[in-house]
């Protein structure tokens, strides 16, 4: 998951099954599997999407020098480049009917626009399953918060739900140096869906990288990114 579409998110893809192999003898892509997910379907299914319509490949060959088609394993990172150290934020509200279906989604931003941001109701069905109480026909609706908080007074809390079942699933404290460097990211809480782990200091934030511009004041900073599940009940 691209979180706030400013956290990097990687993942591998393979060339899919069925009766093609993934790189045909000119090179191109024909087919395409993702084989570890960055955790979000969208990033995943635009991984492909781009894998078959742009990547060229040298084709295989075999014993006698023949093109031939072939399968290759390849990881892949998309990152967005973070300007600023601001506090933003973005919920995802989704609209459930009676029986736990969602019919709608509303995306409501704090503190900068992201154009790429989009509503994932994969996503929030898994996170309800693992944190909320009740089944999602409980609900009216459910709502994802991914926020990010400097330490400089500024706040997201007009984001956040005031009532509902509200779950933090993740959180962790970034220190920045001056220069924009992450020096330490600290989890103070740490979620997983499936089984699998939502742990951002684990790839999507990396310690000793330059992840944000200098402080003109030349200030060490601090940013808290959490991650938080709503439930409204009926």
């Amino acid at each position: 998951m691209d979180y706030l579409g400013r956290l990097s998110s990687s993942g591998r893809w393979r060339g899919g099954a069925g009766s093609r192999d993934p790189i045909d003898r000119s090179g191109a892509v024909v087919e395409c599997t993702v084989e570890r997910s960055s955790g979000n379907a969208e990033l995943d299914a635009a991984t492909c999407a781009a894998l078959r319509k742009r990547a060229r490949f040298v084709p295989a060959r075999d014993d006698a020098g023949v093109a031939v088609s072939s399968t290759r394993v390849q990881s892949v990172r998309w990152t967005m480049p973070r300007d600023r150290l601001i506090s933003q934020g973005a919920r995802m509200t989704y609209t459930l009917d009676p029986t736990g279906h969602i019919i709608g989604c509303k995306i409501d931003e704090f503190g900068a626009h992201d154009p790429d941001l989009t509503c994932s109701p994969q996503m929030v069905e898994e996170l309800a399953q693992s944190y909320l109480s009740k089944s999602l026909n409980h609900y009216a609706s459910v709502a994802i918060l991914l926020a990010m908080e400097v330490d400089d007074g500024s706040e997201i809390n007009v984001l956040r739900s005031v009532d509902g079942e509200r779950k933090v699933i993740e959180q962790v404290r970034i220190r920045v140096s001056s220069e924009g460097v992450v020096t330490e990211c600290m989890p103070s809480q740490v979620g997983e869906v499936n089984g699998r782990p939502l742990n951002l200091c684990g790839g999507p934030v990396q310690v000793g990288q330059k992840e944000f511009e200098s402080d003109s004041n030349g200030k060490e900073r601090t940013l808290l990114v959490g991650f938080e599940l709503t439930g409204q009940p009926r």
